[in-house]
């Protein structure tokens, strides 16, 4: 379920001074508890855009754990924290 609570969390996160790879992984962790399932057609499809690009970013490396996380390019750090921050705006639009 989206709370209040959880959307700040994850707000929290994103303005942390934390490296971008520890950030994403704060952010996939709380992102893979949203339940979507009552939601509206179009915003389950504003956010599943995003988790699909994620997906996308993501598929292309062997992660299994943390440590995993630093094969990621900087260019796909960006690109992953990017869709994280705005995932955070369509489910703040949701409150």
């Amino acid at each position: 379920m989206i709370t209040r609570h959880l959307l700040l969390t994850y707000a929290t996160i994103l303005d942390e001074k934390l490296s971008k790879k520890d950030t994403i992984i704060k952010l996939l962790n709380i992102t893979s508890g949203f339940d979507i399932t009552v939601l509206s057609a179009e915003q389950k499809n504003a956010i599943s855009t995003q988790l699909l690009a994620m997906n996308r970013i993501l598929a292309h490396y062997p992660i299994k754990t943390y440590d995993d996380y630093a094969l990621l390019s900087e260019n796909h750090l960006n690109k992953l924290l990017k869709s994280l921050k705005q995932l955070c705006l369509i489910l703040c639009d949701l409150l």
